[in-house]
């Protein structure tokens, strides 16, 4: 079996009630079989606890007041406490460490909805390298697992990682040549071409291509009107979901109104202000690129859906940067580090905890008319 995990990923250490989140708190905790089958063993007044705080047939914790039934005032585990850390369920034992199952591969990444994980990612300052180790374990085969989809995938995000870390590029026309060549891929896909992606990947890193392309797209340069229409559809789609934390809404409604009270000429020239007055923006948004790109694409071998993926990793970018800019302006022209973990990890909470959220998004993504590639690129560069 082989391990990839990022270069950073050994850094984390979880500061625990001193956290100013709870990963007990505001989504549902699913529990594997194993661990039930423990917990149905456990004795005494405890074990009748466990009985009645598991909703068996949902195979959850129970909740109160969107708390785990289990965390209690100081915000800390009455079942680690009284039966220690091995009767922990998988989730919690491996949160925030987030893993994705591929035929012998384990892929492991950090999730940014960990406030201390998202510090430890958003402060990285050197390109993220991935490291890959071998562990001896049974060999195991899947029943259906496309073997040379999934290479390809590995090459095209291989490039895409690239394309984010390459910092002659800026990050608007990172996102752009990330969506057209996973149209690109798509289309390819979809006529039974995958023998191309391999040209492709060739084609799109030759640096003719990036510059013919960043003429091309100064044509999907929209106007305020224009971008604040198609902000306020996509804030309503974010709405339609289901929210872990009632707040949520209202942050998105509030950035929405403190856009909007903006005038054409003040929207653009503020949000240059913004971008200068701190100045290490593109970075961190480009390490939540880096890291959704290397959790989801890979993804795609599953169900043929490249594009939702890079449009998933695109419009969280984009989503984030607008509240960014909003709460800077709400702050008379302030923004911190702290408040850009507050909103990066409020996203991530929100989207990454509810698998509803998940998919709707995703559906989304793939059939609504806002999230056309050509109507994206109108928000990436306006």
């Amino acid at each position: 079996m082989e391990y990839l995990y990022p270069d950073y990923y050994g850094d984390f250490h979880c500061i625990a009630s001193a956290c100013e989140d709870t990963c007990c708190a505001g989504w549902q905790i699913a529990v594997d079989e194993k661990s039930l089958e423990k917990y149905k063993k456990v004795k005494g007044s405890f074990g009748n606890r466990l009985k009645n705080c598991i909703n068996w047939k949902e195979q959850t914790f129970e909740q109160s007041h969107r708390r785990c039934a289990f965390l209690n005032e100081e915000n800390l585990c009455d079942l680690y406490s009284e039966l220690g850390a091995g009767a922990l369920c998988k989730t919690c034992r491996r949160y925030p460490r987030h893993i994705e199952e591929f035929e012998n591969l384990r892929e492991i990444m950090l999730s940014l909805s960990c406030p201390e994980a998202c510090r430890l990612i958003l402060r990285q300052k050197d390109h993220t390298r991935f490291i890959r180790k071998e562990k001896e374990t049974a060999y195991e085969e899947y029943e259906t697992f496309d073997f040379l989809l999934f290479t390809k995938l590995e090459d095209a995000r291989e490039f895409l990682l690239y394309l984010f870390q390459n910092e002659e590029i800026d990050l608007a026309t990172k996102m752009a040549v990330a969506l057209v060549f996973s149209h690109d891929f798509q289309r390819r896909l979809q006529q039974d071409q995958i023998y191309e992606v391999d040209d492709l990947i060739l084609k799109y890193k030759g640096t003719s291509m990036i510059d013919d392309l960043g003429k091309k797209f100064q044509n999907f340069r929209g106007n305020y009107f224009e971008k604040m229409r198609w902000l306020r559809l996509v804030i309503e789609e974010y709405k339609s979901l289901e929210p872990l934390n009632k707040q949520w809404f209202s942050l998105l409604d509030t950035s929405l109104q403190t856009l909007e009270r903006l005038g054409e000429k003040d929207y653009f020239h503020k949000r240059k202000q913004f971008s200068q007055s701190y100045d290490t923006l593109e970075r961190e948004l480009e390490q939540v690129m880096v890291t959704l790109l290397y959790t989801y694409f890979c993804g795609a071998v599953y169900d043929d859906d490249v594009l939702t993926k890079t449009k998933f990793v695109i419009m969280s970018v984009l989503l984030i940067r607008e509240l960014d800019f909003a709460r800077w302006l709400q702050n008379k022209e302030c923004f911190t580090f702290a408040d850009q973990i507050e909103i990066v990890h409020r996203y991530s909470k929100e989207i990454e905890h509810s698998d509803f959220n998940l998919i709707q998004l995703a559906r989304g993504l793939k059939t609504l008319p806002k999230f056309h590639y050509s109507n994206i690129l109108m928000g990436i560069f306006s």
